[in-house]
This record gives structure tokens, sequence and C-alpha cells, in this order.
């Protein structure tokens, strides 16, 4: 039973990657892996900071302190230890993922919840937001790990999944804190607090 589940969840999660690549995207960027960066932006830092790390430079993380989002150069690296040194598959992936979980967090809702989780779907797939994907902003990754953190019922998991998207955009602390304030069930979320000082440990 379990294994038809997981099967049928596959076929949904790749239906929509297939259906973002064919459909949504529009030629070249369907076919080519580029690696074009916006000059100026601060993903050009992140990219930068994230092949320090691969190089050897560790959790110092390409400086000595945190001028920009502390925890994305760390996902980033991350992703392109999975995917490569490309970004076409990986910014196609990470959208996806976020899509697919956002369709699953009100899955079992009414019909009015189950539609506007379809039309922030369509919201994520339009030209202006893919772009943000496309360039790999900090914003994709921690709304993924935002969203993954409301999904999952494991308490501790779901802290440390929310900790994650603030350490990579801080500016969603309020969110977070109200999330993980909701979702605590009387328990005390001492892994989220505590993480929330790293970047100040490495500082």
């Amino acid at each position: 039973y379990f294994s038809n589940i997981k099967n049928i969840e596959l076929i949904y999660f790749f239906s929509l990657y297939f259906t973002l690549s064919l459909l949504f995207i529009d030629p070249p960027w369907n076919t080519l892996d580029f690696l074009i960066k916006p000059s100026g932006s601060d993903i050009l830092t992140y990219e930068n900071q994230a092949r320090l790390i691969l190089s050897g430079d560790g959790l110092r993380g390409g400086a000595d302190i945190f001028w920009y989002s502390p925890g994305y150069r760390y996902l980033l690296f991350i992703v392109h230890i999975i995917f490569g040194d490309g970004w076409s598959v990986a910014w196609k992936f990470i959208l996806t993922l976020t899509a697919f979980i956002l369709l699953k967090i009100n899955s079992d809702k009414d019909i009015l919840l189950k539609m506007a989780s379809f039309l922030l779907v369509l919201f994520l797939f339009s030209d202006n937001i893919r772009t943000l994907y496309l360039y790999g902003m900090s914003e994709t990754l921690s709304l993924l790990f935002l969203l993954l953190g409301i999904y999952i019922t494991n308490f501790r998991i779901s802290s440390i999944l929310i900790l994650i998207a603030t350490l990579i955009r801080p500016e969603i602390l309020l969110v977070s804190l109200l999330v993980v304030y909701l979702k605590r069930k009387n328990q005390v979320p001492i892994l989220f607090t505590i993480g929330l000082f790293l970047p100040l440990f490495h500082n």
C-alpha cells in the first residue's frame, strides 16, 4: 500500500517537472544548461562562496564576517554537490519540489484551499517568479524549506527545516517564529532557538 502511494507521488512529482519543462519554459532555457547570472547581483557572491567551500574553505563560508545571508552559501554548495556545476536541472528540481509540497500541504483540505494551492503553483511557474529560480536567488530555497517545515508533522524535524529557511533568509524570522509557535504543541523549540545563534558563533 505504502509502496503504491510512493509510486503515485513520484509520478505526481515528475509530471509537475515535465509540465514545467515542456509547457512553461521557453526556448532556449528549456534545453541548454546556461550558467547566466545577472551582473552585480547577490547570487554571484553566493556562487563564489559556495565554490570556496568546495575548494576547502569549509565552515568559514568564504568570509570571516557574514554580510550576506549566512545559510545560502552552504545550501548552494550542497546543491552543486548533488547536481554538478550546471544549473538547469537544479533550478527546475527546486521549483518542482516547492510546487509539489505546496500542493501536498492542502491535499486533504476543502476544494477552496486546493484551488488556492493550484493558483499559487501557477504563480510560481509565471515568468517573473520563475526567473528567481533560473538565476538561483536565495528566496527560492528559503521558501522550499519553510514549506517543508510547515508540511512535516514531526516538530523537531519541522523546526530544523524552518531554521534552515531562516538562516537562508533571516528576513523571514518573524514568520518562522509564528510557524514554530503554532506547531510547537507544548514543546520548547530548543534546536530552533540555538540554531539562530550559529551565524553569531561564526562571526
